[in-house]
This record gives C-alpha cells, sequence and structure tokens, in this order.
C-alpha cells in the first residue's frame, strides 16, 4: 500500500496495484444502511457506530476482504479523520502544562497573563475532549450491550 495523500476531501491510495479514490462522505454515505458486524480486535467509527475496519473498506472499495489487512484500511480511514482503536486500546491523553517560572523577575505581568490564558484554554479544550470521549465511549458500549 501507498502512503495515502489528500487532494481536497478526497484521498488517493493504491493497494495490491490498484489506485482508489474515496473521501469521509462516501464512506459514511455507504455505510449508512449496513448492519456492523462484530468486532474482532479493531474497529472504525463511523456515524457513532462501530464496525470491523475490514467490512468498511471491503464495502467501499468493492475489494475482497483477504486481499487486504486491517492495518491498510485504518491508515486510510485514520487519514480520513474517522476515529480508528484496538479492542482494550486506551484513548490518547493530553496534559495541560504550564511553565510559570516564579524566580525570574524579567517577567511581565502580561506575560504572565498571557500564560495563564494559554493554561485555561487548553485546560477548557481538555474538558470538552473528555466530556466528547465520555460521550462517544457510552455509545460505543450502548450498541456493544456493555
Amino acid at each position: 500500500m501507498s502512503i495515502p495523500t489528500e487532494k481536497g476531501d478526497v484521498m488517493k491510495f493504491v493497494i495490491g496495484g490498484e489506485e482508489y479514490e474515496i473521501d469521509r462522505n462516501r464512506v459514511e454515505r455507504t455505510m449508512k444502511k449496513v448492519q456492523p458486524e462484530s468486532i474482532q480486535k479493531h474497529w472504525v467509527e463511523l456515524l457513532g457506530t462501530v464496525y470491523p475496519p475490514k467490512q468498511v473498506f471491503a464495502e467501499v472499495t468493492g475489494r475482497s476482504r483477504i486481499s487486504f489487512t486491517s492495518q491498510e484500511a485504518l491508515r486510510v480511514f485514520a487519514k480520513l479523520g474517522f476515529v480508528c482503536r484496538e479492542i482494550g486500546q486506551k484513548t490518547e491523553e493530553r496534559h495541560a502544562r504550564a511553565a510559570i517560572e516564579v524566580d525570574q523577575p524579567a517577567r511581565s505581568g502580561s506575560d504572565l497573563e498571557k500564560g495563564l490564558a494559554a493554561v485555561e484554554s487548553e485546560l477548557a479544550t481538555t474538558h470538552l475532549a473528555i466530556a466528547e470521549l465520555k460521550r462517544r465511549v457510552a455509545a460505543i458500549e450502548a450498541s456493544q450491550g456493555f
């Protein structure tokens, strides 16, 4: 598989010597009415539902599932901006860090205020991301019968 390259919304990539062009909307339209199969090891989230990556890739491209790997499919879906995970994989955590040097008298109050504002902004973003992750986990658990 070649490394996918983005051309606007459309991604071009080659698998097994065949070139494909797909975009996020096409993937979502194709899978909208398709029931997800059971997840074995990896999953990709589309419109709030999780699917096995090979199921989605086969549906979208028409390729036989034995002609590509889950990793190839996951790379394409990740490049398109879909959430892709392995069962049991923890979501990457981001920590906002502030370095305020108390013993540096040359630093102005304005610099400290800018630094504090940046930290507060990162903290707010982190809180929103955590809330969204909790919502998505609850949706996934509900769809899997947990």
